[in-house]
């Protein structure tokens, strides 16, 4: 099951728990706009840096606005995209099809 099922983490608390899961075998895109901050996650096989992101600084406006101006580069991170109809994605980075949760 863990070759069918991928997680996406978010920010440092995200890349956090992230690492537990990819330590147990999940794959794991980590999402973050500090590069020092994806830069701390041990390991970590797949990153993407937010576009324009020096951190946020737990300013959660801030992380919104950037997360929305770099949608289209982070939902192509992720092709197939998720509905109700598609629960299952291919993950570009690392050609796998898994179920998003």
């Amino acid at each position: 099951m863990k070759d069918k099922i991928a997680f996406i983490a978010v920010g440092q608390a995200g890349g956090n728990i992230g690492q537990l899961f990819e330590s147990m075998g999940y794959t794991v895109l980590y999402i973050n706009t500090s590069r020092e901050d994806l830069e701390t996650l041990e390991n970590a096989k797949f990153r993407y840096h937010v576009s324009n992101g020096e951190g946020c600084n737990k300013d959660r406006h801030k992380a919104k606005h950037l997360i929305v101006e770099d949608f289209d580069n982070i939902a192509a991170e992720i092709p197939g995209g998720r509905s109700s109809h598609n629960p299952s994605v291919t993950c570009r980075k690392c050609k796998s099809p898994h179920q998003l949760l």
